[in-house]
């Protein structure tokens, strides 16, 4: 299996360069006045049913719109418009199963701008495993999940390199080899999957012992893993380990 390292590492943020398409494929009609719709497709570009989206109004809160994509992957919403309704705004999200958990993972919003009820818009989405979010209205951050380190060794986290090898992700893909090593005990941006996770000490080349955290078990050369909800935010995902020597 290759082992690539082709990530954007700053502050401990780890983000795999997206390498889906720029424009989804399937035109879902012309615009509208009153309604918002769009097609929602997977990591392969394939249709996605089932996933939730919504129409978020970016002054009243009651004023949200929530729809379904049908089996074709397509969504269409009404809007209410009524005098100081305000713009709107797309998001979405798809609930997956993976290793026996449900996942509840967000969607990328192609053209992420607002737009009024009067006009109409077409807000294509899709499933992304990596990448930076759209970055607008409190969108923030990267795709994926947070590996959490515990450095039990005598020397700096600075010096530990981690390799995860995928088993598999959470679209089906088998997806590549990822290392990283950080200064600051965390690396963002992981595709959502089962991984094997090893370590070693750069300084050296020395193989470290590693385990996942609190879990009673021996330290090995390598664990397997998955990623699982956070303690406090049900729809974070972390993956926490813990490396020796």
């Amino acid at each position: 299996m290759k082992t690539v390292n082709r990530f954007l590492l700053i502050a401990g943020i780890l983000s795999l360069a997206a390498c889906t398409k720029d424009s989804l494929s399937t035109d879902p009609g012309k615009i509208q006045a009153g309604f918002v719709k769009g097609h929602v497709v997977d990591t392969q570009g394939r249709p996605l049913a089932g996933a939730t989206i919504i129409a978020n109004n970016s002054i009243w809160v009651g004023k949200n719109v929530i729809s379904t994509t049908d089996a074709n992957g397509n969504y269409k919403i009404s809007l209410p418009n009524e005098p100081g309704i305000g713009a709107f705004y797309v998001r979405g999200s798809v609930k997956m199963k993976f290793e026996g958990k449900t996942y509840q993972l967000p969607l990328f919003t192609e053209d992420d701008d607002t737009f009024m009820p009067d006009e109409g818009a077409v807000k294509n989405l899709q499933l992304k495993l990596w990448g930076e979010k759209t970055g607008n209205f409190g969108d923030e951050g990267l795709y994926g999940g947070t590996v959490e380190v515990t450095n039990r060794t005598s020397f700096s986290t600075g010096d530990i390199e981690f390799k995860l090898e995928p088993i598999a992700l959470i679209d089906g893909t088998q997806g590549e080899t990822l290392t990283f090593h950080t200064d600051y005990y965390t690396a963002q941006g992981v595709p959502i999957g089962k991984y094997r996770v090893s370590a070693r000490r750069i300084s050296t080349n020395q193989p470290l012992y590693i385990r996942i955290l609190d879990s009673n078990q021996a330290y090995e050369k390598s664990v397997t893993t998955i990623f699982q909800s956070s303690y406090y935010i049900e729809d974070i995902y972390e993956m926490h380990i813990e490396v020796t020597e």
